[in-house]
């Protein structure tokens, strides 16, 4: 007799070929187990019961607590910038580090599985969230154009809105283009295809935060001119970037003192950057000024508002700087033929003994500290 008959769903089903594992699959069906009044749980795979951000009880398996770890170990990754090749031996580390843990032992993401978690998984339902939160409020639309190392030209975009989530003002990436040329039209083609991505409401824009080209403002003028005719409203010009203008505005400020402050910042930076032995004989200076010798940050030339940081430290450090340039007496032996006759050192003399150096010094850090409080209120949301 080759078939057989189950006698609570009458299922008739074949034993031809594999006996009694053909029953065993039968036993474990969907029909068979609600007609016996089994639940349907495998019992071999242990569940753990949680709790979700509601305080609702949830149970999980022992795969999904390892999904779990591997989610977080992920979101870490994005977090603090890691490559991918960095977390190829979390697994292994992970068993020598918790040896009695179950999800060590299963913990397993390799770099090409973190990318495809990250760019297929994390990253999509990220951004579903976002856009669910920005949906139907007024937003400001950000972008700028830059060349890459790579001598591509990448156009990013941003909005900035009100979140009912967080109640705060929220900045939010909403992706990169590209681009060869990036004239007026082109920028308009942009505006819309991160539009779409967005599913944003055009009449909706408050305004667009830019650089100043003229290709800029083109697109400004020709994207109002659109929403106009489509929707019957406009948003707010207020010009190009803001944050551009307050740093130029500092600049041209600080040329009518008639010294280069900028330019000494950066010489007492480079006299110490590359020399170890100038750096330890600068250690020396605490001895004779009881203040402990620091050395001179760094001032970027394109952003003059990263002046603040180093004036102030050079101002914290007057009295080393002095102690070291006007009466230390240099170890070097190629001193006075290599070193005394450079322009870089004749400049870091002449404003060192100048009798008003340091109170320009303390003028300019003041007034950085306040063009720094716009930039926070007012750019750096």
């Amino acid at each position: 007799m080759n078939t057989k008959q189950n006698a609570k769903t009458n299922k008739v089903f074949s034993v031809r070929n594999g006996g009694i594992n053909q029953v065993k699959k039968h036993c474990k069906g969907e029909k068979h187990k609600l007609k016996s009044g089994e639940k349907n749980i495998d019992k071999s795979v242990p569940v753990t019961v949680e709790k979700d951000v509601n305080n609702n009880k949830i149970q999980l398996t022992q795969q999904e607590i390892v999904s779990k770890a591997e989610i977080i170990q992920a979101l870490k990754v994005v977090d603090s910038n890691y490559s991918f090749s960095s977390t190829c031996d979390d697994g292994e580390r992970f068993k020598l580090m918790f040896p009695d843990s179950n999800i060590a032992k299963n913990y397993c993401q390799s770099r090409t599985k973190m990318n495809y978690v990250i760019k297929h998984g994390l990253s999509p339902y990220v951004k579903d969230l976002y856009v669910k939160d920005f949906n139907g409020k007024p937003f400001v639309f950000k972008f700028d154009e830059s060349t890459t190392q790579q001598v591509k030209k990448q156009y990013d975009a941003y909005v900035q809105y009100w979140s009912t989530e967080t109640d705060l003002v929220t900045s939010v990436y909403c992706g990169s283009i590209f681009v060869g040329h990036c004239l007026s039209n082109d920028l308009l083609h942009h505006f819309h295809t991160i539009g779409n991505e967005m599913s944003w409401e055009p009449d909706l824009l408050l305004q667009i935060g830019m650089d100043g080209p003229n290709v800029n403002l083109k697109f400004e003028n020709d994207l109002c001119t659109q929403i106009n005719n489509n929707y019957g409203v406009s948003f707010l010009k207020l010009g190009s970037c803001g944050l551009h203008i307050t740093h130029n505005g500092f600049r041209k400020g600080i040329t009518e003192f008639g010294f280069d402050f900028e330019t000494f910042v950066c010489d007492i930076n480079y006299f110490f950057k590359s020399s170890a032995a100038r750096r330890q004989d600068y250690k020396l200076m605490e001895i004779f000024t009881d203040i402990e010798a620091k050395y001179a940050l760094k001032h970027t030339r394109v952003r003059w508002l990263s002046m603040k940081h180093p004036i102030l430290r050079i101002l914290e450090q007057w009295e080393n700087l002095k102690e070291y340039f006007l009466n230390f007496p240099p170890k070097s032996d190629n001193f006075s033929s290599k070193i005394k006759p450079t322009p870089r050192y004749k400049r870091i003399i002449e404003f060192l003994t100048s009798a008003t150096s340091k109170a320009e010094l303390c003028f300019i850090a003041f007034v950085s500290i306040v063009f720094m409080k716009i930039c926070h209120c007012f750019f750096l949301i």
